[in-house]
């Protein structure tokens, strides 16, 4: 059992980590849906899909597939680029290594 002194200071680290741990807690919510899971997939083995490609991959419709894609790049799990009128998306993952978590528990696959 902790002492109290250990109990106080692990709440106050807890505390101190308030933004880490809101943004931990809303990835997991956002890697919690098969289809999000789908399109992370996709864009790790691909690299760069557009959304019409990944709407034929995944079997959804492209506004199904561009709301996904909104959560992933709010989440900070994906970006885009423009080429002309095409937009393409890529996996953003970078160095956080609580994604490098998520990509661990998911498999090799991702």
């Amino acid at each position: 059992m902790l002492l109290n002194k250990k109990v106080q200071a692990e709440k106050r680290w807890l505390h101190s980590r308030r933004a880490d741990i809101t943004k931990h807690s809303e990835l997991c919510h956002v890697i919690s849906d098969p289809t999000r899971v789908k399109i992370l997939m996709l864009l790790n083995r691909h690299g760069k899909l557009c959304v019409t490609d990944l709407a034929n991959i995944v079997g959804v419709s492209i506004s199904a597939i561009s709301h996904q894609l909104d959560l992933l790049e709010h989440a900070g799990v994906v970006s885009n680029k423009r080429m002309g009128r095409v937009v393409r998306y890529y996996p953003q993952l970078g160095d956080n290594v609580f994604l490098k978590i998520v990509r661990l528990t998911l498999g090799k696959s991702f």
